[in-house]
């Protein structure tokens, strides 16, 4: 497994933690979002770092789980 996939879920099992405030709804309401306008973004920009953009993806709202 790559190191983004390990990324991806270390980050979608903290959103699942109950500890988390927003647990019920940040994977598939929000993260699952970005990512989408992320694959457009990268559509519509195809010299931008695909992986740089799926880690920041997972990485913009981290601090509001990295306490669980």
């Amino acid at each position: 497994m790559s190191a983004i996939e390990n990324l991806k879920n270390y980050v979608i099992g903290k959103t699942y933690n109950k500890s988390f405030v927003h647990h019920e709804w940040y994977y598939e309401h929000h993260l699952k979002i970005v990512e989408q306008l992320c694959i457009e973004l990268g559509n519509h920009y195809p010299k931008a770092n695909k992986e740089v953009m799926e880690i920041m993806v997972r990485m913009h709202d981290y601090d509001k789980i990295c306490d669980i």
